[in-house]
């Protein structure tokens, strides 16, 4: 019987800390998958002077379980491994294994996550085949995610090819501008997945790919705004939406200055995403909103020069 294959893990290396029901205090150790055997490998360098691996057969799990510890202020982020009542035999030992509890703590909740849904899903494939019912159905799997352009009042729209027993389905998902939060594309995912019968490994990826999309279109949307909010603070345009002979030259300047003041101190918000793009963005709008500011200032000096002081402009208007 082909072993079992976990998605995102079986060809992964992660360093973790390890626990069992033998060895209570925590140790560094490399983790595996071996997809030929169905084995999960725990390498431990420090508990001998030649390495140690633990072998943990797939076919042996009873359980896979996530849990969250708060440790002083800090969450360690820990997948539990419980061997079945009729586990094997401990190598070179009568002692049986049976119940045996390995403890995984990973260093980031998001690998940890992986983990235990591709184990889950390896268990559950092997538990099927040996307690001898029918499997019906196998899990979709995507392999191909193509942007489209979006519908109207969406932020994003893109086609899901998906596979099973070479038979592929295709499916659009689309994310409206007012439901684009964290949570609710992490919903959407998850009702996209149980609806198509995708392998529940694959929302991991999916839900990356689809959050990194809205995010960019975002944006681009927001970015579009400041630019046009920009040119809209043109001591010229300041001029012409007040009413005629109500500002000053110079309460039009200190009008706009001040608005484009805060519309600098808003960038970084209104974009809504942290990295590099979004700082060299930030810069270049900054550099705008600065050059509109020197082009007022000159446009100002101009108007005085052709106003007798005091005197309001009389701004042309259509």
């Amino acid at each position: 019987m082909a072993a079992a294959e976990p998605k995102d893990v079986a060809a992964k290396s992660i360093s973790i800390v390890y626990r069992s029901s033998t060895q209570i205090a925590g140790v560094a150790a490399v983790l595996t998958f071996q997809r030929q055997t169905g084995e999960v490998k725990v390498a431990i360098p420090s508990l001998t002077d030649s390495d140690e691996t633990i072998s943990i057969s797939v076919a042996d799990v009873e359980s896979v379980k996530a849990n969250d510890y708060l440790e002083s202020s800090n969450y360690h982020w820990v997948l539990s491994i419980r061997l079945r009542p009729t586990g094997p035999k401990e190598a070179g030992s009568c002692r049986s294994l049976q119940g045996k509890l390995y403890s995984l703590q990973f260093h980031s909740k998001e690998d940890r996550d992986t983990w235990c849904s591709g184990l889950q899903s390896a268990v559950a494939a092997v538990s099927r085949t040996r307690d001898g019912a029918e499997v019906t159905k196998q899990p979709r799997t995507i392999f191909k995610v193509a942007l489209k352009e979006p519908k109207l009042d969406m932020l994003a729209s893109m086609k899901v090819h998906m596979e099973r027993n070479e038979e592929v389905k295709v499916a659009d998902i689309d994310v409206p501008e007012a439901k684009s939060s964290a949570d609710d594309i992490r919903r959407r995912t998850k009702d996209f997945i149980a609806a198509h019968e995708v392998d529940s490994a694959e929302g991991t990826s999916l839900y990356r790919f689809l959050r990194t999309v809205v995010q960019r279109a975002m944006m681009e949307k927001e970015t579009a705004a400041i630019v046009d909010k920009i040119q809209n603070r043109s001591l010229d345009r300041v001029l012409k939406e007040a009413p005629e002979g109500t500002l000053s030259v110079e309460g039009a300047r200190t009008q706009a200055e001040a608005q484009l003041q805060q519309l600098s101190e808003e960038i970084e918000q209104r974009l809504g995403e942290r990295g590099t793009g979004v700082a060299i963005l930030s810069m270049m709008l900054r550099q705008n909103i600065e050059k509109m500011r020197r082009i007022n200032s000159l446009t100002a000096q101009v108007y005085e020069k052709e106003k007798a002081p005091g005197h309001s402009v009389a701004v042309p208007r259509q």
